[in-house]
């Protein structure tokens, strides 16, 4: 390689100049002293010694070596960037010692709604009626034990209910526990009535005492029976019609009335037998047994071990079945109010009071057939003992449900009237119509009809007729002394429109005006409700939508009419739904926190949960900084709630609450993020608190404030549940056009009715798909407090002098196993006041980078950061040339002068051969430098020379 010009050295080490053939360019040259001098001065080991090789072997080994670690270097830098844009995280968990502020807990009742008021509803009602006749229909035999008790009861049976006695002609009539209906009656008593399941209505009524246990022979099983009597049939009478019955004599006549009573058909368990006898009772004490006595009037069931004359006697009516345990080997026990003993199986007991004798229930014989088995049946020995008369109120019916008075179009002959369904032809009458059946009659014409004031009118609408006036407005037809209930007539005399869209003539239309009750009574073409059955295709598609159809398994019935529950309530507002649940006081009796009584009303506060009703949430304002003072159950929450598994659905298949603990600030879920605590149980619910710090992207799949206007739980913050939650309903809604009512509405968008087979079918098929839709994201969020809970339990209450508050009436025994039934105990609280912070970081910054970069570089390059500031300044300069030269030539000529100067320094500058061919150059007038005190040209004096050390530091100082 060869410089500008000037010298060469020759094969025999001589000097040669000669002339080049060609003149390179300036810019050639330029950059060619870039290079040289970068090459020859920089700071980079590698570069340099391939410069300055002796020969060609060893600059080639200098640049393989250069290549090969430029290679490892190159492939540690692309490791080291991955692993930068992993942006990989650490997380780092600290076990912190501060005050913690106490959580949100969430308790719902495990029933979502009474049954006695669900019944009333006609959507919920009409799932109920559909959920019963599925689980009838669920048993294979095709005869379930539910279905054998609906229809056991004889038409009519004997039912408890509160009456009150008519002023005027005496007699008694059930009435409803509403006072509404009955604002004028003050005193009431309890009664036993006749009840009709078929028109839901109570009748014959007469006070409890009016009534007496007898046997009774029952032919035709109506119900309705006449006495019998041993005596005139002789002791060992085996007439197949004999059943327990309550009879009464009655008022108005001097026959008797007798109605056959439910029973339970026992057997007595080994050795026992049991038989009738009359028997004499001469102790005063009601649970003293009776001598068996011929001659006696006293019907008495006795019990004796076989092969035995020894007999334990006492009056039929006296005998009751009772839960018993510890039974010896003469079947005799003790017994018992707890559920679960100690023998951890109980016995079903014909009791007469302490006395208890072990019996076994015939399940496979019905309660109560046309043609029952004798009482003292030889061939299996069975007994049949009453049941407790159950209490039933009459249904309270609203306008256009029971009995009202509507005008309809009759044909009359003799003053007798028959309607008809058309209204074109015929004459006004007014007749009863009977909403349930359909049916129009008695009908009369309008002249004999009055208006009158009743004293008592029934909740199905038909009142009590009387001379005297009452306070209830009604109409009355006196030929039949039969009343029903009107409206009561307002201030204003106009009267309502008449109706003329239904082809009814002009001259019917005007008839109608004229009547005196116009505005007040109904006409029967104007009721909205049809009289006929629904069309089948209806009851097809109500079949089809609650999803009963081919499903016989009773877990399965189950869940679908809890899903159907919560469709036919979603119809409702949310004033209708609240009442229909549980309120904060029936439900939660007692409370405390950190061992200070709390107040119920204040404390807690109520939201309706589509699965589980009124549910109830303590420390629901996220402004008050509630903590709990010390550890344990004694420091947290302790509530105790009432169930009242008494009027629990039929589709609830648990007793107990639903509890969850969450942040004040996020939604609950106790359908699926929830504990059950079980009735009879204090259960104890131990937690911990976990604070989580996400980082977001690029690190992370966190989100700062993922709460949007498609969220659906719009007062709370956003959570990852709510937000799948909220993904669903929105595809549900934008599929089928309805939303799933399990979930809040989205975007003020209905839910499904209950009843539409399509839109049900569309959800479920639908649904399936929601949960895979690719659109979803639910990240979570960057902040999180994660609650986690442990469960313990123990039985509650422990013994009967734990109890303060029994009913007076209740034994001890009894009101703990009440209070084991019907009520339960929770606990909720720190196990310890610290929480775990866990806390993400970056694991591989910038800072650690840079390190890492620089580190490769100077391992295989040898290169710092002067050496890179090399480079660029290098880079620079060749920049500048080019850009320079590509200068017009009017440009370039303002730089003439410097072109010149630098061409003459070149021509000055003496050439140095290397060994390896390559050149050095110095100025032929070097610039002069100080040293020792003198000055001196560089290259002399040269370096060799300087005197010493000494004086070159002692210059420096």
């Amino acid at each position: 390689m060869t410089s500008f010009d000037e010298t060469v050295m020759s094969d025999d080490g001589t000097k040669s100049t000669h002339k080049k053939k060609t003149k390179k360019p300036a810019w050639y040259r330029r950059m060619e002293e870039s290079f040289c001098d970068f090459a020859e001065h920089t700071s980079s080991h590698g570069i340099p010694r391939a410069y300055t090789a002796p020969n060609s072997v060893k600059r080639a080994l200098w640049m393989i070596l250069f290549f090969l670690c430029l290679g490892a270097f190159c492939f540690q830098a692309t490791l080291i960037i991955k692993r930068f844009l992993r942006n990989d995280i650490i997380v780092g968990v600290e076990l912190k010692f501060e005050n913690i502020p106490f959580p949100s807990v969430t308790v719902c009742n495990l029933n979502p709604y009474k049954n006695s008021l669900a019944r009333s509803l006609g959507s919920v009602r009409d799932t109920l009626l559909a959920f019963d006749t599925a689980i009838e229909n669920s048993n294979p035999s095709g005869q379930s034990r539910r279905r054998k008790r609906a229809i056991s009861t004889p038409e009519p049976s004997l039912v408890s209910s509160k009456c009150a006695i008519a002023t005027d002609t005496g007699m008694y009539f059930a009435i409803s526990e509403q006072p509404d209906f009955n604002e004028a009656l003050l005193n009431h008593v309890d009664c036993y009535c006749l009840h009709s399941q078929r028109h839901e209505r109570n009748y014959e009524c007469a006070p409890v005492e009016a009534w007496e246990a007898a046997e009774c022979q029952c032919s035709d099983g109506n119900g309705i029976c006449e006495r019998f009597s041993y005596q005139e049939s002789g002791e060992n009478s085996t007439n197949g019609n004999i059943v327990p019955c309550s009879c009464r004599r009655r008022t108005s006549w001097s026959d008797e009335l007798c109605v056959a009573n439910e029973f339970d058909q026992l057997t007595p368990s080994w050795p026992l037998k049991f038989s009738h006898h009359h028997c004499t009772c001469q102790s005063a004490q009601p649970d003293a047994p009776c001598i068996a006595n011929k001659t006696a009037t006293t019907s008495c069931l006795c019990a004796s071990p076989e092969n035995s004359e020894s007999l334990y006697c006492a009056p039929e009516s006296s005998w009751t079945t009772h839960q018993c345990s510890d039974c010896n080997w003469h079947s005799e026990c003790r017994k018992t109010y707890i559920v679960g003993s100690a023998s951890d199986k109980e016995q079903q007991c014909l009791c007469h009071g302490s006395k208890c004798l072990a019996v076994t229930a015939n399940e496979n014989k019905p309660v109560m057939t046309k043609k029952p088995t004798p009482i003292s049946s030889p061939d299996d020995g069975s007994v049949r003992v009453r049941r407790q008369v159950h209490r039933v109120y009459e249904k309270i019916y609203n306008r256009y449900d029971g009995l009202l008075a509507v005008y309809s179009v009759c044909e009359c002959e003799d003053g007798m009237c028959q309607a008809h369904k058309d209204h074109v032809n015929g004459s006004i009458c007014l007749c009863f119509f009977n909403r349930k059946n359909g049916q129009i009659w008695p009908c009369y014409p309008p002249d004999f009809w009055s208006e009158r004031r009743c004293h008592h009118c029934c909740p199905l609408g038909d009142c009590t007729f009387a001379e005297t006036e009452g306070k209830l407005p009604c109409v009355c037809a006196a030929i039949i002394r039969m009343c029903v209930r009107i409206e009561e007539s307002t201030t204003s005399t106009e009267m309502q429109p008449f109706a003329n869209d239904n082809g009814t003539s002009s001259q019917l239309a005007e008839e109608v005006k004229l009547l005196p009750l116009a505005d007040r009574i109904p006409k029967i073409w104007e009721i909205t409700t049809t009289t006929e059955l629904p069309e089948p295709e209806i009851v097809q598609e109500k079949e089809a939508a609650y999803g009963f159809k081919g499903v016989s398994d009773p877990v399965a019935i189950r869940a679908k009419a809890s899903e159907n529950l919560v469709f036919a309530v979603s119809s409702l507002d949310e004033t209708q739904k609240s009442l229909l649940s549980y309120t904060k006081t029936e439900m939660i009796t007692k409370c405390s926190f950190n061992g200070r009584q709390c107040s119920v009303e204040t404390d807690f506060d109520d939201y309706i949960d589509p699965t589980f009703g009124n549910c109830f949430t303590f420390n629901y304002n996220s402004s008050e900084n509630m903590t709990s003072e010390r550890a344990g159950p004694y420091y947290g929450l302790r509530f105790q709630v009432f169930v009242n598994i008494t009027d629990y659905l039929p589709t609830t298949e648990a007793a107990g609450v639903r509890l969850t603990v969450h942040s004040p600030v996020e939604q609950p879920f106790p359908d699926t993020l929830g504990y059950s605590a079980p009735t009879g149980f204090v259960s104890s619910f131990g937690i911990r608190l976990k604070r989580v710090n996400r980082m977001p992207e690029p690190y992370g799949d966190c989100i700062v404030q993922g709460k949007t206007d498609e969220y659906i739980y719009r007062d709370k913050e956003y959570s990852t549940e709510g937000c799948q939650r909220s993904c669903i309903q929105k595809y549900l809604v934008r599929a089928c056009g309805c939303g799933d009512p399990r979930f809040p509405k989205y975007m003020n968008k209905t839910n499904c009715p209950v009843g539409n087979s399509f839109l049900r079918a569309c959800l479920r098929r639908e649904l399936r798909k929601a949960a895979y839709d690719p659109t979803c994201h639910c990240p979570q969020p960057c902040y999180q407090q994660v609650f986690s809970v442990s469960y313990s339990a123990a039985r509650w209450p422990a013994s009967t002098s734990s109890l303060s508050d029994c009913d007076p009436s209740l034994t001890p025994q009894q009101c703990l196993q009440f209070y084991r039934d019907q009520g339960a105990f929770i606990e909720v609280y720190f196990e310890q006041l610290n929480y775990e912070s866990m806390l993400e970081s970056e694991a591989y910054g910038l800072p650690n980078l840079l390190s890492d970069f620089g580190g490769q570089l100077g391992l295989w390059m040898g290169i710092s950061v002067i050496s890179i500031f090399e480079m660029v300044i290098l880079c620079g300069e060749l920049l500048y040339n080019m850009f320079y030269c590509l200068l017009p030539e009017a440009t370039r000529s303002d730089s003439m002068r410097s072109e010149r100067r630098f061409a003459a320094r070149m021509s000055s500058r003496r050439r140095y051969p290397y060994p390896n061919g390559s050149y050095r150059f110095e100025d032929a007038f070097p610039r002069p430098y100080i040293l020792n005190g003198n000055v001196f040209r560089r290259g002399s004096p040269p370096l060799p020379h300087v005197e010493s050390g000494y004086d070159i530091v002692r210059n420096i100082r």
